[in-house]
């Protein structure tokens, strides 16, 4: 058996439209992983995210949910965000799923 040590976090993004419905991306090696739940965000309706961001820094790959965030701002922690070594994403065709079945009461 062979264990390399690497950690990979997998997200999945999903919007209500049929053209590009949903997006993976996956993070590999793993560097930080910040998913805070606090009153700012543990209601559901901000779940929705609006602008994310994406930087290359010194060779890491950042993610955050809000545009404005920066890995050096003492609020750093209010956001989610990840730090990984790597980066890579799809479309997901069929994201959303088949479309629902009517149930018959035959």
């Amino acid at each position: 058996m062979c264990f390399d040590n690497k950690t990979f976090v997998r997200m999945l993004f999903q919007r209500q439209m049929r053209k590009v419905s949903a997006i993976e991306i996956v993070f590999e090696d793993v560097i930080d992983f910040n998913w805070v739940q606090d009153e700012k965000n543990s209601d559901s309706a901000a779940a929705v995210i609006y602008q994310a961001v994406c930087i290359w820094d010194e060779g890491i790959l950042y993610w955050a949910e809000d545009i404005d965030w920066s890995k050096d701002s003492e609020d750093k922690n209010d956001y989610r965000w990840i730090a990984a070594s790597q980066g890579r994403w799809r479309i997901l065709d069929n994201g959303l799923g088949s479309s629902p079945q009517s149930i018959s009461t035959d």
